[in-house]
């Protein structure tokens, strides 16, 4: 009889085993469904590595961009430059624009930053990030370009509406630099889309790059290959500046 009781308990015990085994690993895909987490620590890992400035081959292009950029300014030959970055790609963008600002500053063409769902704040978190931190402060402080941000509040992969320069401590509310503004996209989404998207932060956060159903300010192929300038498309428009008192019970209405 122990012996029988005893492999009695052994099953029981592996069973329990088993059935844990499998809520823990259900768990965790249903984690990985809703906040990619997997996505989450291959970005972290790769802004580390970015700050510590140990990705060459990145920088390389990203140098060779700026200096392209810096000799079409130079010629002289375009109304307007516009240098567009999306999710992790703001960050490149920010980095090859600030580096042109000397080119933009003697040039009759206009340079302009487009970031849609930035992650620029996530980068300039790191503390040795220090050469994307001088290119903060030199794209915030310039009066020689242009610099447009759309960000959703609904958007939980990026930092909307958040001003990079200020994680690095500037609390200046009168910069020309960055216009911080709210792409409204439930005003361009279907209803019964935009209720989806709302439920998963990865559909929402590739909208800046998707025609609208409507008519709308934010439009993504007018803005870009439209007659106007980006900032004289967005002239009238205020920028965003206390965004964060409005993160909680306020945050619906701002959609």
């Amino acid at each position: 009889l122990g012996s029988l009781a005893g492999r009695a308990g052994a099953w029981i015990g592996l069973g329990a085993g088993a059935a844990g085994g499998v809520a823990l690993f259900w768990l965790l895909f249903r984690l990985e469904q809703k906040f990619n987490l997997t996505w989450i620590g291959r970005m972290i890992h790769y802004f580390a590595r970015d700050s510590h400035e140990a990705l060459p081959a990145l920088e390389t292009r990203r140098a060779g961009f700026a200096e392209m950029l810096a000799e079409e300014l130079a010629g002289g030959e375009y109304d307007e430059i516009l240098v567009v970055g999306h999710s992790v790609g703001t960050t490149h963008a920010l980095s090859i624009a600030a580096r042109a600002i000397p080119a933009a500053r003697a040039s009759r063409t206009r340079l302009s930053l487009l970031t849609l769902g930035q992650t620029n704040c996530w980068l300039a978190a790191f503390r040795h990030a220090k050469r994307f931190h001088a290119e903060i402060a030199a794209a915030a402080t310039s009066e020689d370009f242009d610099w447009l941000d759309f960000s959703a509040p609904p958007d939980a992969a990026c930092f909307a509406l958040t001003d990079p320069y200020t994680v690095l401590g500037d609390r200046r509310a009168d910069r020309h630099n960055p216009k911080l503004l709210n792409p409204k996209f439930h005003e361009i989404m279907a209803p019964e889309r935009f209720a989806r998207a709302t439920r998963n932060w990865v559909a929402l956060h590739f909208q800046y790059i998707e025609a609208g159903v409507v008519p709308a300010e934010y439009d993504y192929f007018a803005i870009t290959a439209g007659p106007m300038t980006l900032g004289e498309r967005f002239a009238h428009r205020r920028s965003v500046r206390d965004f964060t008192r409005l993160r909680s019970r306020a945050t619906r209405h701002l959609r």
